[in-house]
């Protein structure tokens, strides 16, 4: 993901939370899916 945030990479962003992974990681999936 070109636009994950730094915290995704650094581990130490507090906004790096399990829920807004997770919303990411369904976002990107969302786009994969609708093209």
């Amino acid at each position: 993901a070109q636009n994950a945030p730094n915290g995704a990479i650094t581990n130490r962003d507090p906004n790096d939370t399990p829920e807004s992974r997770t919303a990411q990681i369904f976002a990107v999936m969302d786009e994969d899916n609708n093209g």
